[in-house]
């Protein structure tokens, strides 16, 4: 077996380097810590952080957070549909 390489650090430290480089997590516990620590650990703008603690996986509604270097934003629970969207348009403003 061989390890996956990390596809999130290798675009962070590359030459095309994104603008904005967003990751992804999925904690049970310490979510902001994990998060903070993924971030710089991995070279991302961006955590989008959610707590799959309880029975999110296959439901409707999810939590998420956005942990960057300034802050962490929290956002209400919403249907998955609407986390996308919101999501692309933080990213969009983002990049304004």
């Amino acid at each position: 077996m061989i390890e996956n390489p990390d596809i999130l650090a290798t675009l962070a430290s590359g030459e095309k380097r994104p603008r904005l480089l967003v990751g992804f997590a999925a904690e049970t516990e310490n979510l902001i810590e994990n998060a903070k620590k993924k971030r710089k650990s991995k070279g991302a703008d961006w955590i989008v952080v959610n707590d799959v603690s309880e029975d999110v996986m296959g439901g409707a509604e999810n939590t998420v957070k956005i942990v960057t270097a300034k802050d962490v934003e929290h956002w209400d629970p919403m249907p998955k549909e609407e986390v996308a969207l919101a999501l692309m348009e933080r990213v969009a403003d983002a990049l304004e």
